[in-house]
């Protein structure tokens, strides 16, 4: 039996604060890339910005895909490559 995956990456922009002598890194911004495959077609959902993950799950319909899960990956690596 195959499983269908869902990848959730988070990622996190810090921003650098000056308090007097003190250089303090702020979290800034958090976004999210989450990819879930569909059971009926193969095909990956994908969604990027803020969203919880039950909320994608219905939603997951009406989200732009890619046609398989080799490019989810491929797409998957160039996020975290940078």
């Amino acid at each position: 039996m195959n499983t269908c995956k869902m990848r959730v990456s988070s990622f996190i922009w810090n921003e650098r604060v000056v308090q007097g002598n003190v250089v303090t890194v702020v979290p800034k911004c958090r976004t999210r890339m989450i990819m879930a495959e569909k059971p009926s077609d193969g095909t990956v959902a994908l969604h990027y910005g803020d969203i919880d993950e039950s909320d994608y799950i219905g939603a997951e319909d009406h989200l732009p895909t890619l046609p398989n899960t080799h490019f989810a990956d491929l797409l998957a690596d160039q996020f975290i490559s940078q």
